[in-house]
């Protein structure tokens, strides 16, 4: 299974609320010097910032499985929506194959019967590679019934 880290991690996110906190305080001085247009403008990206926040966390992660078994190959992705989408292969016929244009892009795909399915999508340049082997004898298992 493959899935996306999250951009804020909690440490993170209380380093937001403290820096809201400090953008609050100073606002405020402005306020109390006759500038209250800045108290307002604050209170406006307060409040865009914490919609924000609040709908990132309320958000499903993305996931990734590869199941394999010597009946089939299974792509199962579940999206931010929590819609579930999957797509079968075949085991004889599914291959995985690589394809990198540089150091920072590295891709793999599934292909069979003229489909091909992008794989490890959450997942870095580096993590893809470290993947490949896994997948390709997770493939040659399943092709050759060696999976349950």
């Amino acid at each position: 299974m493959s899935a996306p880290r999250s951009s804020i991690p909690p440490a993170g996110r209380w380093m937001v609320i403290g820096a809201l906190a400090l953008t609050l305080l100073v606002s405020l001085r402005f306020l109390l010097l006759g500038a209250w247009p800045v108290m307002i403008f604050a209170l406006l990206d307060i409040g865009a910032l914490a919609l924000a926040l609040h709908l990132f966390s309320r958000s499903q992660v993305e996931q990734e499985w590869l199941r394999a078994s010597s009946t089939g190959i299974e792509l199962v992705r579940v999206d931010g929506r929590g819609r579930t989408h999957v797509d079968s292969f075949p085991p004889v016929w599914t291959r995985v194959e690589a394809r990198s244009r540089s150091e920072t892009d590295f891709q793999l795909e599934l292909v069979a019967s003229g489909r091909r399915r992008p794989i490890g999508l959450c997942l870095t340049a580096e993590e893809r590679r470290e993947i490949h082997p896994h997948v390709q004898r997770l493939l040659a298992k399943a092709g050759s019934r060696q999976l349950t």
